[in-house]
């Protein structure tokens, strides 16, 4: 009885939209660009960065990057993380619904889809793809560049109070296209407070308390020294291994006796630390 219980409870939950199942059927099309967005922006630094984009932002910023492919240049994603739309990855194909530029294409057999898309299709079909009105695209149309933890915040209230899915993106490295999707608001965190490239390596031997301080100041040193480890060093929520790996290369060119220390992470440097710390591993490289 209870499994059923649960069951009905996630039905009543999902609701049909565009025959998409949406759990808590949350708001999209139309009826999201009509928010009032000017209530988020009002809650947001005067500095921070909200905007409305669209595949026509997609197609002019990041697709010329894959189009180096065609001079058998390969792409990379250093040129792609600081478009100003926010909307770059760094596979072309998670532009599009579950990877696939041919989504609606169903009738498609999938050795057809496959024989298409490999090498980079046929210039008829890559024109098809990458036109702005390909239905296709999974992308958003509004964009938040948060800085600091309060642009965060109001975000999620705004998203709570009005219904809105929230889509996250740090280097845009998720294959199945979840952290630039369509009919969300996008937290883009590439312009978030960059805590490892501002302040460097924090030394712990000097910790002067061995007690937890109320704000949690020292927390992350006393893990540190409990685990043997001297040092600790803070990335912030936009911050992807490579900026983190050239400020811990400064704070070390300017010791007089050496490298003093060194950083275990991910291969690539456009990989973020959280997606890597979560989800993913150590690189073979």
């Amino acid at each position: 009885m209870r499994i059923k219980g649960i069951a009905a409870l996630l039905t009543a939950a999902l609701v049909i939209t565009d025959g998409r199942m949406v759990l808590g059927g949350k708001v999209h099309g139309e009826e999201l660009a009509a928010l009032p967005w000017a209530d988020l922006t009002d809650e947001l630094l005067s500095s921070t960065v909200f905007k409305d984009t669209s595949p026509i932002d997609f197609v002019a910023e990041c697709v010329p990057e894959f189009n180096k492919l065609l001079d058998n240049i390969r792409p990379t994603q250093h040129n792609l993380v600081d478009q100003p739309s926010g909307l770059c990855m760094n596979q072309l194909y998670c532009a599009f619904k579950s990877c696939n530029p041919m989504a609606n294409e169903e009738d498609k057999t999938l050795q057809e889809r496959w024989d298409t898309y490999l090498p980079y299709g046929t210039e008829q079909n890559r024109q098809k793809w990458v036109n702005a009105n390909n239905t296709s695209y999974n992308l958003p149309s509004q964009v938040l560049f948060p800085k600091f933890a309060g642009d965060a915040a109001a975000a999620v209230a705004f998203a709570k109070e009005h219904n809105v899915e929230i889509s996250i993106k740090n280097s845009g490295h998720n294959y199945a296209g979840a952290s630039t999707k369509k009919d969300t608001l996008l937290l883009n965190m590439n312009q978030y407070k960059p805590y490892a490239s501002d302040d460097g390596p924090i030394e712990c031997e000097t910790l002067q308390s061995t007690e937890m301080q109320n704000d949690l100041s020292n927390q992350a040193c006393m893990l540190a020294l409990a685990r043997g480890k001297s040092a600790t060093i803070r990335v912030g929520g936009g911050e992807n291994f490579d900026k983190v790996y050239r400020a811990l290369k400064a704070f070390n060119d300017e010791q007089l006796d050496g490298y003093k220390y060194h950083m275990v992470g991910g291969a690539a440097g456009t990989v973020s630390p959280m997606g890597w710390s979560w989800q993913g591993g150590l690189g073979g490289t």
